[in-house]
């Protein structure tokens, strides 16, 4: 009973901390064109011995999905073994390829790695560390009429005032998501930093802000994560 509730513990540990991973996957997001049937997608393993290693796909962000039916990727191999110091590279295949989309869907790619056990140790008592990463999959529309890089000319904000209570919305009219993470609303001299969910694609994203004095005109910027990983900021439109 002990050492299954101390692996239990030691599993919730080591997956909710992605750095501890050895077996890393290139880049830290997957840009997938929705026309392309298949993607390659590589692993490098940073260790001194090899690891097994499952890959799936779910339409969920959670460490603990398993399912798989809601997403149109397959991945092949499910499960390899990658030597130390050494890269595999999987496949990401796209089984609606031939459907069109009318804006961007979300993702996530989960892959688990296991330290594999050298023979002549498999009887000895050890600590094995299981460690779940998880990467987001934008499966991003091939013939979109707006460029993504054209994406900010379709996002702007309106606010409203309901009694003693504002709001301030951000209306994203592109179809892409905004890869979100903080907002910064400016007031003369003064800069406030709220924490910013992704925003859907033709969607509305509310949040309670302070209440804007006649004659005061605030700037609101979003920081975000683009394509590269590289987090950006950007100034919204009022509409």
């Amino acid at each position: 009973m002990f050492s299954k509730t101390l692996l239990s513990i030691l599993f919730f540990f080591a997956s909710s901390l992605p750095t501890m991973a050895s077996v890393v996957m290139q880049g830290n997001r997957v840009i997938y064109d929705a026309s392309v049937s298949q993607k390659s997608i590589k692993f490098t393993n940073n260790d001194t011995f090899p690891y097994i290693v499952q890959v799936w796909v779910s339409d969920s962000e959670d460490k603990t999905s398993t399912a798989r039916e809601n997403t149109p990727f397959a991945v092949s191999p499910a499960i390899f073994k990658i030597i130390a110091n050494q890269d595999q590279v999987i496949n990401l295949l796209n089984t609606s390829a031939h459907k069109e989309l009318d804006k961007e869907q979300i993702y996530y790619l989960h892959f688990t790695q296991v330290p594999s056990i050298i023979a002549n140790e498999r009887d000895k008592n050890k600590l094995v560390l299981i460690v779940n990463s998880v990467v987001k999959i934008f499966l991003r529309p091939a013939d979109a009429v707006i460029p993504h890089d054209k994406m900010f000319d379709y996002i702007n904000y309106t606010t409203s005032h309901n009694g003693s209570n504002c709001e301030l919305l951000i209306h994203n009219n592109s179809p892409y998501y905004i890869n979100s993470i903080q907002l910064t609303t400016t007031m003369r001299s003064a800069s406030k930093n709220t924490a910013l969910d992704m925003i859907a694609p033709l969607s509305t994203y509310s949040l309670r802000t302070s209440c804007i004095n006649a004659g005061t005109k605030p700037e609101f910027s979003i920081s975000y994560i683009n394509d590269y990983g590289v987090v950006q900021q950007q100034i919204l439109k009022e509409k």
